[in-house]
């Protein structure tokens, strides 16, 4: 019996630690993340405020910095200087939200952009928001989530993640 359930304990801890994370991109995760963790996760050399660019097999990335610790900036966050705030998420090839592991049944579709053609979807409660250009996945963006609103300098509006980020 005992043999079982320690079993089944290390069966769930190996499926827990291989799943993917709930927040964030490769281990990038707004509000929590360094520039020295980018570097690790991105394997690139360096970064810098406020961002910066890089192409990683497969993406464009683009990676906000905080550039001070509070509140210079009102749509800043409670962090210190060199936190990521937030990225972009470009792929290089055409691809569907499905081949990037996108439920889009999980998002709200925002209203109809003014392009023929294009498509946004959020989900404030994990912070990342899609842009479809055509059906195919044009960006990502992946912004602090819901629960972290309490460390924004102020208050947003009810604004979409799509217009938040900034570019």
């Amino acid at each position: 019996m005992k043999k079982a359930i320690l079993s089944v304990l290390v069966s769930l801890a190996f499926a827990q630690a291989s799943r993917p994370p709930a927040e964030g991109w490769r281990g990038i995760v707004p509000l929590r993340t360094t520039c020295d963790d980018v570097k690790k996760a991105l394997k690139v050399e360096k970064c810098g405020a406020p961002m910066s660019e890089y192409n990683v097999p497969g993406f464009r990335v683009v990676v906000f910095f905080s550039s001070s610790q509070c509140c210079d900036d009102p749509a800043g966050w409670r962090v210190p200087p060199g936190t990521v705030t937030s990225l972009i998420i470009s792929p290089v090839k055409k691809m569907r939200p499905p081949e990037l592991g996108i439920d889009l049944s999980e998002y709200l579709k925002l209203p109809d952009r003014d392009v023929v053609g294009m498509e946004a979807y959020e989900n404030r409660g994990r912070g990342i928001a899609v842009n479809l250009s055509d059906g195919f996945v044009q960006d990502i963006i992946v912004a602090p989530p819901a629960k972290d609103e309490g460390l924004r300098c102020k208050p947003a509006e009810d604004e979409p993640l799509v217009n938040a980020a900034p570019f």
